[in-house]
């Protein structure tokens, strides 16, 4: 009974807002699409449109943004747990299935650089443009993750209005500045090796997009009720702006042989700034208005599947995606077998491993400090006197 009451709760839990865990889900199958040809014979624009799936990447950097600022900025949990058991918490939610999946490619390429191996598991290729797709490729953006999620609290203590906010952004592309001066200068693996490499990979070049999250949740905290809009138009604005800059990005992609718009000054633009408008407009509504997209993502079927978007997301790629074209499976059929084995992997490992670890960290929590009164000696006044 207990198994079965521990795999309800890890699979169809509320949350506070439940379409954004749905959200989660459509951002995983966003980054499929730019790593497999999809509807190339049915309609060559929406194909190309596609292609720019790394915008999926983009909207988990706003949801994270919005997410951990609801959790730690909006509350006293950051400052009652510890600074351990945040990390510790952090840790849980990406280390163990990513570790996990790390060693699974590596064993698997059975041909590899120790070197490599150490870069991937210690999640610092993200920072070196030399190794940054090796191993596990797509984790490059683990890397940018957990930068945020390090400099999150120093952000949250600093960040308490809009313009410290705005002073925390533009210090963040400081410090992004001083490390591709420095990298530029080092050349050593890539390391911040130029300004591109810092606006396309790493989070001090795509800081606004977890500040705009951040924004958003400190907007929603400041209005005294959140009421459900009966027309949802921040919701429909926002994926109406998605798919636009999705357009946008394949126009720009056409002067590039493999079609990316992400690789151009434009691209950058539109990727980092430009799209991160309407994906913020698109968590409001989903957060605040009603509407059949937001009913649709509220449902068990994509709570589950926005639960089991990370292991999808670190799957979709690699050992599971060679073994799924030697068998010579379609687009489809394989999309289908990375959503069943993703929901295995996340129920088997991601959450118990994740559970076991929270359960750990609850002796670390800091206990309130029991102040025990001194003793009044018997020739003292009493307090009354």
């Amino acid at each position: 009974m207990k198994t079965i009451e521990f795999f309800k709760k890890s699979f169809f839990s509320a949350a506070k807002y439940p379409a954004l865990t749905g959200l989660r889900a459509l951002a995983a199958y966003l980054v499929f699409t730019r790593h497999y040809p999809v509807l190339e014979d049915v309609s060559p624009t929406l194909s190309s449109m596609l292609t720019q799936g790394y915008l999926g990447v983009a909207i988990f950097f706003v949801l994270s943004g919005f997410l951990i600022h609801q959790t730690y900025g909006l509350t006293r949990r950051l400052s009652e747990e510890g600074l351990f058991v945040y990390f510790g918490r952090r840790f849980a939610r990406i280390y163990p299935l990513y570790f996990v999946v790390c060693i699974a490619t590596f064993v698997y390429a059975n041909n590899y650089e120790p070197f490599d191996l150490f870069i991937n598991l210690t999640m610092l290729k993200g920072f070196f443009n030399d190794v940054i797709f090796t191993g596990v490729a797509q984790a490059w953006s683990l890397t940018t993750e957990e930068t945020f999620y390090f400099c999150a609290p120093i952000i949250f203590f600093f960040a308490k209005g809009w313009r410290r906010l705005a002073l925390a952004l533009g210090a963040t592309y400081c410090v992004g500045g001083l490390l591709t001066v420095i990298g530029s200068q080092l050349n050593w693996l890539g390391f911040f090796e130029d300004i591109y490499f810092t606006l396309e990979w790493s989070f001090f070049g795509r800081a606004f997009e977890f500040f705009a999250g951040i924004g958003l949740s400190m907007f929603l905290s400041a209005r005294k009720s959140v009421r459900s809009c009966k027309l949802p138009l921040a919701t429909y604005i926002g994926v109406a702006g998605v798919m636009l800059t999705l357009y946008l990005l394949a126009l720009v992609g056409q002067e590039r042989s493999d079609g990316l718009g992400i690789f151009s000054p434009q691209g950058i633009f539109l990727n980092n700034w430009f799209s991160v408008v309407f994906i913020v407009l698109l968590i409001y509504g989903l957060a605040t208005e009603s509407s059949l997209f937001s009913k649709l993502l509220s449902t068990r079927l994509f709570s589950l599947l926005g639960k089991s978007s990370y292991a999808f997301y670190l799957l979709q790629q690699g050992p599971l995606q060679n073994i799924c074209d030697g068998n010579d499976l379609t687009v489809a059929e394989t999309f289908g077998v990375t959503i069943l084995v993703s929901i295995v992997v996340f129920a088997l490992i991601e959450e118990p491993i994740n559970h076991v670890i929270r359960s750990q960290l609850l002796k670390f929590k800091k206990r309130p400090v029991r102040l025990i009164p001194t003793p009044v000696p018997a020739s003292a006044p009493s307090p009354a006197t």
